[in-house]
């Protein structure tokens, strides 16, 4: 029987090595293999090492080790090992760290053979102190968040903390795949998978990671997935012009990703202009003629592709109107106002684009055709007006400028006077008819105004105040003659009535 010798020395480096054993017993007199007394058939040695999947050696953790023998006389023993081994044999030891950095720790193990002859084998290993692992965690990472229906999907998924080696468990890249590969391990930390969606919308994707001490964690990632690319076009002002106008069509895509689409517009119709920048183009005619076109719209990158059409309509050039400026015949003074109204020859519905007065104020529109202009001081005054049809946007006189004269007179502090008209008379029961008091030129102080109409007491009388300054339509509901009698009042407050009879059938 031979004593087990240990031996511990701590060095510096980080390496681990392995010495060469050597012969501490002479040999014995008889040898197993029947070589002459005294002497053995070969130097007894032997070899200690680490198994290579061990990456790391712990604080008073055990790991295998190896111990490799030859020469000398089989069978072999180790002190503390139950029975004997022929050349190789796997002892479990343990190594201290209790400090907070990597130390290196030489351990002596000895070998006997049958006939008594013993040798030593170093072991050097570096011995890592006791550190808690961090939480074990672990995330996803893609690589075309957003993609397109049918786009290849790359997830990576991270794991840290914990005690290596991992394990994947559970991976499931979501519903909707068409296609998902499985997670491979790419690296002590890192695993990825492919996938290939089928429906739009929001994705989970999620796996269990377990490390080698047996804590599990699951980590999830929700993958956008966009819906087909798709491309439309917006028409400014309208799809619908006068030839001779332009029309801008603009392309909007969607769901194409990171890639900008190559936009192309193309139509088979002729008579047609295209002006192209980017995703807009300006569509006009060549000769003014009436026609309707189908322009196609295609939006492509090197994988995608979406089409649309947009039918654009050229209608044929209104005819110029013909059109005039007028107002209601009569005297007027400095402040009056007066009414101008623009109509068409074939009574076609006006309405005026633009109103200037001369030495006038433009004080509001009755209506889409009439404007109301108070003069500032006397003379022959002009009044210059545009116009377009309401329906077609046809332009009066084919854009020209209308103009009207009205005589404005002076204010006198002559005596107001008036004398009273109506049109029509005679007129039918309920039927309107314009009563009007005429005041003399230069009579009056200022504006002169129609203030008040009367009938006799039997007369069923309607009104429409006014027409303008000096008249007013009115309508009577019995059969007879009926005297009306009006009063006007000049801008000093001074009135004057007048009268006349209206004969209703």
């Amino acid at each position: 029987m031979f004593t087990k010798r240990i031996l511990f020395s701590v060095l510096s480096t980080a390496l681990i090595f392995i010495t060469g054993c050597k012969i501490e017993t002479p040999p014995l007199s008889i040898n197993v293999d029947g070589s002459p007394v005294g002497s053995v058939s070969t130097q007894l040695s032997c070899a200690a090492s680490v198994p290579s999947t061990i990456t790391a050696i712990h604080n008073n953790v055990s790991i295998p080790i190896n111990l490799q023998v030859a020469g000398g006389s089989v069978p072999y023993s180790f002190s503390g090992i139950v029975g004997n081994f022929l050349s190789q044999v796997t002892i479990s030891d343990t190594f201290e760290n209790t400090g907070s950095t990597n130390i290196q720790v030489t351990r002596t193990y000895a070998i006997a053979d049958s006939i008594g002859s013993s040798a030593l084998c170093s072991l050097t290993v570096t011995v890592v102190p006791d550190v808690a692992p961090s939480a074990l965690a672990c995330a996803f990472s893609i690589d075309n968040q957003g993609a397109p229906l049918g786009t290849l999907i790359n997830l990576g998924v991270t794991v840290s903390g914990g005690v290596a080696p991992y394990n994947a468990s559970l991976y499931t890249a979501g519903a909707d795949s068409t296609y998902s590969s499985v997670l491979t391990q790419t690296a002590t930390e890192t695993f990825s998978a492919y996938v290939i969606y089928g429906v739009a919308g929001l994705k989970t994707a999620s796996v269990r990671m377990t490390d080698s001490v047996g804590t599990a964690v699951t980590c999830s990632q929700v993958v956008t997935v966009i819906g087909a690319p798709s491309v439309s076009v917006a028409a400014s002002p309208s799809s619908t012009v006068v030839s001779g106008s332009s029309i801008t069509l603009t392309a909007q895509t969607s769901n194409f990703g990171s890639t900008l689409p190559t936009i192309t517009f193309s139509t088979t119709s002729g008579g047609v202009t295209f002006t192209a920048v980017g995703n807009t183009i300006v569509v006009g005619t060549t000769d003014g003629q009436a026609r309707t076109i189908i322009v196609n719209v295609e939006a492509t990158t090197a994988t995608q592709q979406a089409t649309t059409a947009i039918t654009l309509t050229f209608t044929a050039p209104a005819q110029s109107l013909n059109c005039s400026l007028s107002h209601l015949t009569g005297f007027y003074q400095v402040g009056d106002i007066v009414t101008f109204n623009v109509s068409a020859l074939l009574g076609q519905s006006l309405a005026l684009t633009s109103l200037s007065a001369q030495d006038g104020t433009v004080l509001d529109y009755l209506g889409a055709s009439h404007a109301r202009v108070r003069f500032n001081s006397a003379g022959y005054k002009t009044v210059s007006a545009t116009a377009s049809s309401i329906s077609t946007g046809a332009l009066c006189n084919g854009g020209a400028t209308l103009t009207d004269n009205v005589s404005i007179l002076g204010v006198t502090p002559t005596t107001l006077s008036c004398s009273a008209v109506t049109t029509y008379n005679p007129s039918y029961r309920g039927e309107f008819f314009l009563a009007r008091a005429v005041v003399p030129a230069g009579v009056g102080v200022g504006t002169v105004r129609l203030v008040d109409i009367k009938t006799s007491w039997s007369a069923q009388t309607s009104y429409s105040y006014y027409n303008d300054a000096t008249s007013s339509y009115m309508a009577i509901y019995n059969v007879g003659s009926f005297p009306i009698n009006l009063t006007v009042r000049d801008s000093a407050g001074n009135e004057a009535t007048c009268s006349t009879t209206q004969v209703i059938y």
